[in-house]
């Protein structure tokens, strides 16, 4: 049987179905968005697929049945007229330049003025000509105008950290939104797509009767791939490739699932694995960290920095829905735009506080992101040497030698990188351990290690638990302290207590860092609690 043709970095939905690609069908989504509503919004990370939703769209509209012989869609009850399709993408540019934006609009409205004869003046402001573009199409045509806008907020993404380019771009997409809303009589269908929804920034506001599905249970998998369509859709694919690797397709299909699952877009939904991950990963036959690899989060990492929010907390973090579907806080609250962005996924949902609890959605993502965190936090520091001792020595329970190879690790950190990761308000003390403990905790996840910090107990919170196979390490860190005054508070407080029953050994550290140095100064060392 002829392999299946997997779609790898192709966006239109007309050359997929007739390359014939392999195509998972998502237009009973379609069906449900033209038949009950006119103006919507969706939000999805990158690579995730929304572009190839409004090109299925577009061609939906454009009365292309052709493309959608045997598809869901096909028997709809439908003109499949054609209709005006005014279909802008934003993605691609750099905008590190307010004229970057007037062009690509400009450009586009061009287009769509000599496709429809509409001789409104090239230097007229982009909303007049916005306007001017959607009357007259609907005019030519005798139909409504179709709107299509994929990644609505790149301008505004990438200019995060410049306020006044970013209130330049606020202004100019504001002023360019506001058309639809009052071009309704004009507009059969309206979808924007984009990475974040700022919903306090304006640009939602002059067309506030969109309807944000992004959290919606009904559509959740409108993007992404989901258990029942891995099996619909890739049989084959799992079959040949567990036949060249040698594993059982059992085992393939729970790796796959371990390292791109686990997204959830919507309160306690289904599973959706990232596609442009799984789709190379069948393509090449061989597992990899395709969708981290696409883009590096180091504006995340700029976001969380100067937000001070400690790094362990990322994963359980806890939100509600409001700040979960919008950016406007992202100084103070950086959370928001790593679930917008994949970074983080809805894991559970606290119905007594009306609460979302965040994570890390897979392994190619955890992995992934703490391993940028430690190249992030240890500029210029060569791990590579010291990477298997560490290992080594933390599941063989030589607690003295992985805290040596700890201390070397601390005394190559420049010092500029330990003043600048500090809370807001804390003093030079605090400063200095909750880097320590950031990177720590860095240091141990990388490795694969369960790792806890600031675990609660009832007496206390436990600097750091890591747990291995054999071992379970509690630790307790102190600031130009001493190791005993650290060793005194995991005893005087019984913080080994709570591992007493897991049946592995328990290891007691009392750390202490030293300003003066700038390391790891002095450890003490027990075995059982």
């Amino acid at each position: 049987m002829e392999e299946a043709k997997y779609p790898i970095g192709i966006q239109s939905f007309e050359n997929i179905r007739r390359g014939g690609y392999l195509y998972v069908d998502k237009t009973a989504y379609i069906r449900r968005l033209v038949s009950y509503g006119a103006y919507y919004f969706l939000s999805r990370p990158r690579r995730f697929g929304k572009s190839l939703l409004l090109s299925t769209i577009e061609a939906f509209f454009r009365g292309r049945r052709d493309l959608f012989e045997g598809l869901a869609i096909d028997s709809m009850d439908w003109d499949w007229a054609e209709y005006p399709v005014l279909h802008l993408d934003l993605s691609g540019k750099e905008y590190t330049e307010t004229g970057q934006l007037d062009n690509i609009l400009n450009e586009y409205l061009s287009q769509w003025s000599d496709r429809y004869g509409c001789d409104v003046a090239e230097g007229a402001d982009v909303d007049e000509r916005f306007r001017a573009v959607i009357r007259k199409a609907a005019e030519q045509t005798g139909k409504q105008v179709v709107i299509l806008i994929d990644e609505y907020d790149q301008p505004l993404l990438k200019s995060l950290h410049d306020e006044k380019l970013s209130e330049a771009f606020r202004r100019k997409l504001q002023a360019f939104f506001s058309v639809v809303k009052t071009m309704d009589p004009y507009i059969r269908f309206a979808m924007l797509t984009g990475v974040s929804r700022f919903s306090k920034v304006s640009v939602f506001s002059g067309i506030n009767n969109l309807n944000d599905i992004s959290l919606d249970m009904g559509f959740n998998a409108v993007c992404g791939i989901t258990e029942a369509e891995l099996t619909d859709y890739f049989t084959e694919g799992i079959a040949g490739m567990a036949a060249m690797s040698g594993l059982s397709a059992e085992s393939l299909r729970r790796r796959l699932k371990e390292d791109y699952d686990g997204y959830h877009f919507a309160y306690r939904s289904e599973d959706v694995y990232n596609p442009f991950s799984l789709l190379n990963t069948f393509y090449k036959k061989r597992f990899g960290s395709y969708w981290f690899k696409t883009g590096t989060p180091t504006f995340l990492v700029k976001v969380l920095e100067r937000s001070r929010l400690p790094i362990p907390r990322l994963n359980g973090y806890r939100c509600t829905e409001e700040q979960l579907s919008g950016s406007d806080v992202y100084l103070s609250d950086p959370v928001p735009l790593f679930f917008q962005t994949g970074y983080l996924t809805i894991k559970d949902y606290d119905e007594r506080f009306n609460q979302y609890i965040l994570g890390f959605p897979n392994r190619e993502v955890s992995e992934g992101f703490v391993n940028f965190l430690m190249k992030s936090y240890m500029r210029g520091v060569d791990t590579s040497n010291m990477i298997t001792d560490f290992v080594r020595a933390v599941e063989a329970g030589d607690a003295e030698r992985f805290m040596s190879l700890l201390q070397s690790f601390t005394a190559d950190i420049p010092y500029d990188l330990i003043k600048g990761t500090g809370r807001k308000g804390e003093d030079d003390g605090r400063r200095y351990e909750a880097h320590y403990q950031d990177m720590m905790y860095i240091v141990f996840k990388l490795m694969g290690f369960y790792t806890h910090t600031e675990y609660k107990t009832s007496d206390g919170r436990i600097d750091m638990v890591v747990e291995t196979p054999g071992y379970i390490y509690v630790m307790e860190f102190k600031i130009d302290s001493s190791a005993e005054e650290a060793m005194k508070q995991i005893d005087s407080k019984g913080y080994a207590i709570p591992f007493r029953s897991s049946g592995k050994e328990i290891v007691r550290i009392g750390a202490s860092f030293s300003t003066a140095t700038r390391r790891l100064d002095q450890w003490l060392i027990a075995f059982g609690e």
